[in-house]
């Protein structure tokens, strides 16, 4: 079987041998486990992806890794094996409670100020602010023009982000505040796999907030500390940093869900 659509990447035989070993599997929510749509709070999980992650958590540790929010997540992935981490790294569920560390706390007021700010200066009725409490997401899916909506809000976040002593990015139509700490994707990704001592890992995402993963894979492979891969789940809308950043590609959230279908076939495969 075809596991992956990009030439030289994974053999079934590799994927067979990093199941075997102390694996872990870490995948982004949006535009990979559930489709891309117009309104973040209707995002669901894509077609058997609930039943694919459950039965792959009996045999490895999931990791959601995730900019949506922890509570968030929860509201669409109702799985108790299941690690959580939100807010790109800054949020993680611990025994029923989501923690932030002590450094992201401090900046929780001047999330809160921009935010207001925020809700001040941009008047366009289709773009959503979503206050996910130590960041912020703005949508612009939604609006007519969004590479005109883009350039409009391009100076506004970014000035607005800069009077609260935050940080701005980009990525699928959307801009995101966040507080400058170096935590990320890539940081909470790095404190698993050596929390856990994992051989091998996956990383799946599509977004650029996801590269810091993926570059963190590659980076723990080419040490020696962790067989790690990334795979880049890629559309008429992905980043070229996203592709160029992955090791390897998946074709849409279609794509996705094939390749957890066929991890799940070798894993069965491998334990008898």
């Amino acid at each position: 079987m075809t596991i992956l659509n990009k030439p030289n990447t994974l053999t079934e035989a590799q994927l067979r041998k990093m199941v075997q070993g102390k694996f872990g599997l870490f995948l982004d929510f949006d535009g990979t486990l559930s489709e891309i749509v117009d309104v973040p709070d209707e995002a669901k999980l894509y077609r058997n992806n609930g039943e694919l992650l459950k039965e792959l958590s009996e045999f490895f540790p999931i990791t959601i890794l995730s900019g949506r929010s922890v509570e968030s997540l929860l509201k669409r992935i109702n799985l108790p094996n299941l690690r959580f981490v939100g807010n790109h790294g800054m949020e993680i569920l611990k025994d029923g409670e989501v923690v932030l560390p002590a450094v992201a706390t401090s900046y929780l007021k001047n999330v809160a100020d921009a935010f207001e700010a925020l809700q001040t200066e941009i008047t366009d009725e289709n773009v959503f602010l979503e206050n996910k409490k130590i960041t912020i997401s703005v949508h612009y899916r939604n609006v007519s023009d969004p590479e005109t909506t883009k350039t409009i809000l391009t100076p506004m976040v970014e000035k607005i982000a800069q009077d609260h002593q935050l940080e701005a990015f980009s990525g699928r139509m959307i801009f995101e505040l966040r507080p400058p700490i170096e935590i990320h994707k890539g940081v909470a990704f790095e404190q698993i796999v050596r929390a856990e001592k994992m051989t091998a890992a996956l990383m799946i995402g599509d977004d650029v907030t996801d590269t810091h993963a993926f570059i963190a894979a590659q980076k723990l492979r080419l040490a020696n500390e962790c067989d790690a891969f990334s795979l880049a789940v890629i559309d008429d809308e992905t980043a070229p940093e996203v592709i160029e950043t992955a090791d390897f590609t998946l074709s849409g959230v279609e794509g996705a869900n094939q390749f957890l279908s066929s991890l799940l076939m070798v894993t069965k495969e491998s334990s008898t």
